[in-house]
């Protein structure tokens, strides 16, 4: 129990370390609420937990830079799912999903055609 202790001490000791569980936190609980899934939730902790050791690793190796960075690209990440959580990329992925139509429109046989408006124009 003292050596889990220890290691709780040295995880929480870090302002990178806190800024990352604060936003792995919250991404854990909203997969628990939008899966309903104990496996989701699981990897998702065994993954944080990877990472958080991976920051500290850095840190007290002198890779402060490099921590950061490592820090930063799963924030996003989490950051991003929390937004799509919350539909804030709705239109963004309607546009897409418009754009992916066109392109499946494009015929594969002879020239290569994109439809505008019922009209074939050649690329």
């Amino acid at each position: 129990m003292n050596r889990l202790k220890q290691k709780a001490n040295e995880i929480y000791n870090t302002l990178q370390t806190k800024i990352f569980l604060f936003f792995a936190i919250i991404a854990i609980i909203i997969s628990a609420v939008q899966y309903k899934s104990i496996i989701v939730v699981m990897i998702q902790f065994m993954l944080y937990y990877f990472i958080v050791e991976e920051i500290q690793c850095k840190i007290y190796g002198g890779c402060t830079l490099s921590s950061w960075i490592t820090t930063l690209i799963p924030i996003l990440g989490i950051v991003i799912f929390i937004l799509d959580y919350f539909h804030i990329f709705k239109n963004l992925k309607n546009k897409i999903k418009k754009l992916y139509s066109k392109f499946e429109e494009i015929s594969p046989e002879g020239k290569m055609n994109i439809i505008i408006n019922n009209k074939k124009i050649p690329l």
